[in-house]
């Protein structure tokens, strides 16, 4: 049998074309296939021929690729959660800095005013002055802290697009990134207390300068009435010395004559007398038409002389004047009005007195009616007045 088989080995090497033959009628499909059943490692060996380790480790890294993006898929969501918290945190932060600006505006407002009412208030001012600028300051550092945020976010978003690319260590990133950004949450949370608090420490400051602008603003107040008082109470003593003066050097004045004030015995009997002629016994007059309320009564060259005496001559002075000598005129009386200041109050006054034909001796200034009453002969008799 063993000659046999070897002879038969021979034959086929001497003649390939029969060793082929005899290859297609044993080895078909079926053949393989029942080799295949039967022998388990041959299969084995066969499928790491075919496909190599990489291919048959696929499996394996699709399911551990598919479990890495699904751990990716969540960890993405968390972090849209947290920029999402840091959006809106930093919203709010941008509206207390609105609203900081706005108070840091109307508290300017406010200290302008305070400077405009009192400057005298150097020190307060000052002190305020000082508070502002550590309120810069702090507002300096604030503004530090947020671009430091700002470059934390840039940085972050740098290392999203780092874990975006880098697959594999995608993880570990995402980790760390998430305590970052807690970190950077309870950061600002704490920075969000702060400005509350510098929003507070504001709006007490604001209400402190504005009670501070009230009690200037009522000071400047009152001592503006009491510069009016002041004045007022000066110009009521200037003129009355001025009245003393013009009554004691009225012969000077005039250039001789004689009078006096309307309450002196000799003023007063001749007032009653032309008055009793109007219509009939002590008349009453309204006052700014009355002679005798006027401050200075003179006569000279037959001419009665009615005058107004004013630190500052205004309108009501030239109607007295004018009104109260035209009573006398309507006695018989050649009266003339006349004003007597320091001052007028405006050109206009001056003018009026002009239309009125209401003489006057104001500053140094005479009018040429008050010239021409100084340049009429005395006839009086050279007396003291009354």
């Amino acid at each position: 049998m063993q000659e046999r088989f070897e002879e038969l080995l021979r034959l086929l090497d001497e003649n390939p074309e029969f060793l082929e033959a005899l290859q297609d009628r044993i080895v078909d499909e079926k053949a393989i296939l029942r080799a295949f059943q039967k022998r388990a490692e041959m299969r084995e060996a066969i499928r790491r021929q075919i496909l190599h380790d990489e291919l048959l480790q696929l499996p394996e890294l699709v399911r551990q690729l598919v479990e890495a993006q699904q751990r990716n898929a969540a960890q993405q969501q968390e972090n849209s959660r947290l920029i999402r918290q840091l959006i809106e945190s930093q919203q709010r932060h941008e509206a207390i800095l609105r609203e900081h600006s706005r108070q840091l505006q109307e508290h300017s407002r406010l200290l302008q005013q305070l400077i405009e009412s009192q400057r005298q208030h150097e020190a307060i001012l000052q002190e305020h002055s000082r508070l502002l600028q550590q309120l810069i300051e702090s507002q300096r550092q604030h503004e530090a802290i947020l671009r430091e945020h700002s470059r934390q976010l840039q940085e972050h978003s740098r290392l999203l697009q780092q874990l975006i690319e880098s697959q594999q260590r995608h993880e570990a990133i995402l980790q760390e990134h998430s305590r970052l950004l807690q970190q950077l949450i309870e950061s600002q949370q704490r920075h969000e207390a702060i400005l509350q608090e510098h929003a507070r420490q504001l709006q007490e400051l604001t209400a402190q300068v504005r009670r501070v602008v009230e009690v200037q603003e009522q000071m400047a107040r009152d001592l503006h009435d009491l510069k009016e008082w002041r004045k007022g109470f000066d110009g009521l003593r200037r003129g009355a010395e001025l009245e003393k003066e013009v009554r004691q050097r009225a012969r000077i004045i005039f250039a001789g004559g004689r009078g006096g004030h309307p309450e002196s015995p000799f003023v007063s009997r001749l007032l009653k007398t032309w008055l009793r002629t109007l219509n009939g016994d002590d008349p009453i007059l309204e006052a700014a038409a009355d002679p005798t309320a006027a401050d200075l009564i003179w006569s000279k060259g037959g001419k009665v002389i009615v005058v107004e005496v004013s630190v500052k001559v205004d309108r009501d002075d030239v109607d007295r004047a004018y009104a109260r000598a035209n009573t006398l005129r309507g006695a018989g009386i050649d009266a003339v009005p006349v004003v007597i200041g320091d001052r007028w109050t405006s050109d206009k006054v001056r003018t009026r007195a002009e239309m009125r034909g209401v003489e006057w001796y104001v500053g140094k200034t005479l009018s040429e009616g008050f010239i021409a009453l100084r340049r009429i002969p005395d006839d009086a008799e050279d007396a003291e007045d009354e």
